[in-house]
């Protein structure tokens, strides 16, 4: 109707026949019509899956930046998908493994690197309530995981325990307050967790404001 092109009105039998007939006109040796079903979509061919990538190329062209990161995400975890069904024997533990860590790594605290909300989120949330939820109740339970804080009363100690878990995460080591017993372990972790978190956020910021 745009194109003031009148409206096709015929049954669905004579369209049937209108695109057999078209078909073979252009070459078709074999004609049919049935229902649409995904199992006719071949998703393999001679064994090997069938994936159409750089989805996302045109619309980094079209400067449509958003579109293209959803399309990227999307076809990674496709990738996922496709890798675990693939995999056989003993070896596709191996990559259920690898698949799980990159799942947790990749995908969900950036969406690979497409989402700069999420780390920042988490990081906040991580270093500024549940480590220092973990140093402040064990100081308050008297089984101190931090050096200094027993002595403190309670909102100091709660501020203290902010405190130390900032330092931690960012790595400075004032040397004011020191883990002792398990929250040396719990001190490594964080100052692991920080370091790694650092390098999301550069790679995230970079892919999003400098490419």
């Amino acid at each position: 109707e745009e194109r003031e092109v009148e409206k096709y009105n015929a049954s669905p039998e004579d369209a049937a026949r209108t695109i057999k007939a078209a078909a073979r006109f252009f070459g078709a040796s074999t004609t049919g019509i049935t229902k649409l079903d995904k199992r006719h979509i071949h998703s393999h061919d001679m064994g090997r899956a069938i994936l159409f990538e750089n989805v996302d190329q045109p619309y980094e062209k079209e400067d449509r930046r958003t579109d293209a990161d959803r399309m990227f995400v999307r076809e990674r975890r496709a990738l996922r998908r496709i890798r675990i069904k693939n995999a056989r024997g003993t070896r596709k533990i191996l990559v259920q493994a690898s698949v799980i860590l990159e799942w947790f790594l990749a995908d969900l605290i950036c969406e690979y690197g497409t989402n700069w909300r999420r780390p920042v989120y988490l990081w906040l949330f991580t270093v500024l309530f549940m480590f220092p939820m973990f140093y402040f109740i064990s100081s308050i339970c008297g089984c101190p995981m931090i050096y200094g804080l027993v002595n403190d009363n309670v909102y100091d100690c709660l501020l203290n325990s902010i405190y130390f878990s900032v330092v931690t995460a960012t790595t400075l080591g004032y040397g004011d307050y020191h883990p002792i017993g398990w929250g040396k372990l719990l001190a490594g972790i964080e100052a692991v967790f920080g370091t790694f978190m650092w390098a999301v956020f550069l790679a995230v910021f970079a892919r999003k404001y400098m490419r």
